[in-house]
Formats: C-alpha cells, structure tokens, sequence
C-alpha cells in the first residue's frame, strides 16, 4: 500500500471507496516552526512556518546584511524522525571593521576605534586638539563589507595673530670670584600662543646656560607665524660688587740722600674678577723726591667704579755715619766731631789689617775713608827676604807713605789661600771660620752660604723655586708675587710674566703658569640657516695663553640617531699654532636645530659663546622640486 503524505492527498473517488477502506492510512512526522537569532532568518520561508516541515525537510540560516554567522559549521538544520530538528541554530555577529590609524593633532572616540576598530553599524567621532579645526567629515561608520565609509578628516592648525609675553628682569650679583654670572636657576623662557620653533631671541648666542657679563642686557624674544610677528624684552642686569684686589703693595721706601734724589720700586699689581679698567697714581717709579717723607698713592678702579688702594711712604734721610763694622782679631775707638765721626783701628799683637796700611778711618757726610769696610786683622809676620813664607801663609804687600813692607799672612776667616800672594772668598756654599786655610769647609747638606761665609752660622737654606729673598737664603724667603715667576733656586728676584700673561697663585715656579684667560674672539657664522639634508660649518676663535682646548656642545638632548654627522677639526695658523675648531654637521635633519655651544678651556678658566643654526623641513611636492614647510 502507497504512502501518503497529508499535502498529496486526494478525493477518492465512490468506486474505489470500498478498496480504500481496506487499506490503511499513514501520515509524515512533522517539525515545528523554527525561531531565528537576531539579525537573522531561515530559508526557505517555510521553516518559520507552522504544519510546513515534514521529515527530513532542511532549513539554512542567512544573516541580515552587515552580519556573518559566528560559526561556518552550524545554521543548517535536518527535520528528524522524531519531530524535533537536528543541528545548531547559530548567531549572527556584526561584521567588523578593521582600527582606524592614529589621528595627528586631535583623536577618535570612542578609544577602541584606534586600539581594536568597530563593528557595523557603529561610528567613530574625530575629534581636534585645542588650537586646531577639523577638516573633514567628523564621524565614519563601519559598512555591512567590513570597511570605513569616508575618508580621515585632517586637523588644521588654527593661526591667530602671535602674541609674547616676557619674563620678569633678572637682578643678580657677581658671585666673589666669578667674571659673569649664572642665572640658569632663575631663566624662564617667555609664554605665546606660537610654537617654540617660531619664537627667536636676540643677541642669538644667549639661553638659559649663557654667561651674563656685569652690567645691563637687553634680552629680546620675538614670535612670528604667517600671520606677523611681535615682540617682547627683559633685562638681565649683573651686578659688579667686588672690588679689586693689589699685590706687591710696597712697604716704606727708606733711601739716603744729600738732596732730591729718583725712586724707584716695583709697581703693584692690581687683579679684578672681571677688569681693572683704570689705575690712578700720584707718582711713578723713577720720579724725582725732595728730601723727607712723601705718601705715594694707587687707585685702582673697576667698570663698575668699585677700588682698591695701595699707599706707602717715600723717606729721604741725609747719610749718617753709621759706625762701620769689624775688626775681627781687633779692636777699634770711634768719636765724633763737627758732624764727622772718627775711628782708631788697632790689630792685636802679631796681627796686622789684611792687604790695608791704614788705622785711621774717617767718615764726612756719610762716606768713610778709606773704605766703608774695616778689614779683619790678620796674623802676619815681616817676611825674610831669604826666606819662603809658610804653606799656610801668603805675601802680604802693605804700601805706606814711607815704602812698602811684606808679610807673610794667613787668610783672613771667609777666605782661603789660592796662591803665593793671593787669598779668594769661600764660594757660595762653603765657609771658613779659621784663619790660614787651604780650603773652605763645604755647607751641610740642603743648606748654602753666600760668597765670603765665615761661619757654619752663614749656611741657611736657599729659597726653593717660587721664594726670593734679599740674599737669595733663608730664612726669610717670599713668595714670589702674582704676575711672576722664579724656575730656579737661591735667587734673589723674581721674574715678570710676559706678554701681560698671569699667574693664578703666588709662588709660581716656572714660566709655564705664566697664562691668560681664554676667550672666544669670533663665531662664523653667529647664526645658519640651511634645509634638511644640507651641510654646514661653524668656527670658532679663541685667544688664551696656553693655547686653549676646543669643546662643542648641542644644548638639545635628542638621541644622536635623529641628528646628522657631527665632526670637529682644528684651525690652525701658518706655524701650527691651534686658533680655532670647526664643528661640520653633514646631513642635517631638522632636529638638528638649535644653539651649539663653543667651551674653550686652559688652566686659567674657561670661556664660552653659542651659535643658532636653523634647519628647514622640506617636503616632496610631485614635481622634483623640494620647498621647506
């Protein structure tokens, strides 16, 4: 007997009813309708449908547009045996569209536009940073495909007329010491609705790091955008309030004199931290004294009018006789008379005055006859004719207004026998304290005498290298004074600094701390300007004394991976003396802009002095041609 379904049944006709009857009737399993999920629907139609689905019947699940089923595998369904469908119904998910690229000047909201994207049908918003417009369409919307309708939006910088405002004027002092002043402590840079790469200064070697000179300086910071340009000053004003400093100051000048005589002295020495602009004095050395005291005064003044003083007296005394010194192994009685002074020398027994016949010593306005010096008295015998003198003696010759007499004498004390007829001084190091000696006795070691020492007594230290002293010995050595220098010992000066060279210190010992402060002459150029990709060059001039070391510097902190090649070389004159560096910058990016810092440096101190090299930005615009920005 035939299946058949309820939708192929048919009316059965009268002749074959009975035939029917015999038969039996079967009817198919049926599935209910079937509900979709969101965003979706089942095809055919049938299948949310009520009494549509019979067994085996099959029904597929398409997604509304913009929505993909989340699981390839599942939304088809099989009606069952028993009624029920088999299979996974599914979902439909939005179709998602990919991250949106960052937005210069400005952003997107929601955040997860940029960070993960969106899903259809959601929108992103572009949105500006303060100081910019937007261009564009504000909002994209994620499309049914997975793409962005729309394209990005830009950001345009939004230019008003620029304006600037100054900082306050800075008031400092010199620190004690110090030729310029610091003021990185309290700079400021000014405020402006323009971007710090448009604002410039004048005089353009000046930032926060520069060394300000005493006195007044003007600072000006000037805006500028396509729209003009305006400017603002303050002043940075340094004040000088050390006075100088003096060395070598005389003491009281004492001289002898008969009438008015020249004076002369060392000068003193005047030293300031920034400059010793003028020097009064109310006399020179060399100038004509009168007799008596006379104060002699320097007044040293510096740019800020701060002094400094040295004053000392000059004293002219007519000569006086001064009772004369010696004899040794004698005796001698002096007097005085109508203003002259008298002397009566006697020898002991058996001693007679070296190589002098004269007793009598005289002194008129000062001046003794018939020397200023009495000679020691020797032990001296008149010679034999027929006989030689002994080893130890010499021949005196002693000539008087009644002839001449010889003796055989020994050397005086501080003197030694050299030959027959002739004694010498001890040298310098040596002494003798007895008469008739074939040789002086040498100065414990580390110690020295002058010429003529007639005593261990006389052999004191020597003054060191950097000491002088009245004998060139101890014990009352001194440093030499600044501006000076002695290399060697045992002297009885010191030498001048060439070349208006100094020293930093007394007691310099050698030509070489003679030196002079370096200095940056000359920059070439002060400021550049170039575009990105171009080279170029900066020199620096300095001066100092010894010749002084080269530093540069980029007063920006950016990795040097962004920057171009950086190289210094030395300048230097026709004899190979260095006079100056040149820092080359090859490549040069536009990071590269900025002031460059020259530091010169010896052992004197350190000077600096900056330069501005501007680097243009230069875009592509199609035709083979570049245009900075």
């Amino acid at each position: 007997m035939a299946n058949h379904t309820a939708k192929d049944m048919t009316v059965i006709k009268d002749t074959d009813l009975n035939t029917l009857l015999e038969e039996r009737v079967f009817t198919a399993v049926e599935c209910g309708p079937i509900v979709p999920p969101a965003s979706g629907t089942f095809e055919p139609a049938r299948c949310t449908q009520v009494n549509s689905n019979v067994f085996r019947d099959k029904c597929h699940l398409k997604c509304h547009e913009g929505y993909a089923i989340s699981d390839v595998s599942q939304g088809t369904l099989t009606c069952g045996s028993r009624g029920r469908w088999e299979g996974t119904v599914g979902t439909c998910q939005p179709v998602s569209c990919p991250k949106l690229p960052a937005f210069s000047n400005g952003g997107l909201l929601p955040s997860s536009c940029t960070s993960s994207g969106g899903k259809y049908p959601n929108k992103c918003s572009y949105y500006c940073s303060s100081g910019y417009s937007l261009q564009g369409g504000q909002f994209r919307q994620c499309q049914a495909d997975g793409t962005w309708d729309g394209t990005a939006p830009t950001c345009t910088k939004i230019l008003a007329k620029p304006w600037i405002r100054c900082p306050d004027h800075i008031i400092l002092d010199l620190l004690p010491g110090k030729s310029s002043a610091d003021v990185s402590s309290v700079w400021k840079e000014p405020t402006s609705n323009v971007e710090p790469a448009q604002i410039t200064i004048s005089p353009p070697e000046i930032s926060s790091s520069y060394q300000f000179p005493p006195g007044t300086t003007k600072v000006t910071w000037t805006a500028s955008n396509v729209e003009g340009s305006q400017r603002c000053s303050s002043y940075v004003i340094i004040y000088d309030k050390e006075a100088p400093t003096v060395a070598n100051c005389p003491q009281e000048i004492l001289e002898i004199s008969s009438g008015p005589k020249a004076v002369t002295w060392v000068e003193p020495t005047f030293r300031d931290n920034v400059k010793v602009t003028k020097i009064d004095t109310s006399h020179t050395s060399g100038s004509i004294f009168e007799m008596g005291s006379t104060y002699v005064s320097y007044t040293a003044e510096d740019a800020a009018r701060n002094t400094a003083f040295c004053k000392f007296k000059v004293q002219l005394k007519r000569l006086e006789c001064y009772e004369p010194n010696g004899p040794d192994g004698g005796t001698k009685q002096c007097n005085e008379f109508g203003g002259s002074k008298f002397c009566t020398v006697t020898c002991n027994s058996g001693s007679q005055l070296y190589r002098e016949a004269a007793s009598y010593w005289q002194c008129k306005k000062g001046v003794w006859t018939p020397n200023d010096v009495i000679p020691d008295c020797v032990e001296a015998s008149l010679k034999d004719p027929n006989t030689s003198c002994q080893e130890n003696q010499f021949v005196m010759n002693i000539t008087n207004v009644f002839g001449t007499n010889l003796y055989c004498a020994k050397c005086p004390t501080g003197a030694y026998k050299s030959s027959i007829t002739d004694c010498n001084p001890c040298p310098a190091g040596s002494y003798n304290d007895q008469q008739g000696q074939l040789q002086c006795t040498l100065c414990p070691t580390g110690t020295s005498s002058l010429p003529g020492a007639k005593s261990a007594l006389d052999c004191k230290a020597p003054c060191t290298a950097g000491q002088f002293s009245k004998t060139g010995l101890g014990p009352n050595c001194q440093y030499c004074p600044r501006d000076s220098y002695q290399d060697k010992v045992q002297q009885k000066s010191c030498t001048p600094c060439p070349n208006d060279t100094h020293t930093l210190s007394l007691g310099a010992k050698s030509l070489a701390e003679c030196g002079a402060r370096p200095k940056v002459n000359r920059m070439v150029p002060v400021v550049a300007n170039i575009k990105e990709g171009e080279s170029v060059s900066v020199v620096c001039y300095a001066s100092g004394t010894p010749t002084p070391s080269y530093f540069w510097k980029f007063l920006k902190n950016i990795p040097g991976n962004f920057l171009g090649s950086m190289s210094q070389t030395s300048i230097k004159d026709g004899i190979g003396v260095v006079i100056g560096s040149k820092l080359t910058i090859t490549g040069a990016t536009y990071e590269n802009s900025g002031l460059y810092e020259c530091r010169v440096s010896n052992t004197h101190g350190e000077h600096t002095a900056l330069a501005q090299v501007n680097v243009a930005k230069v875009i592509d615009i199609g035709s083979g041609l570049d245009e900075p920005l």
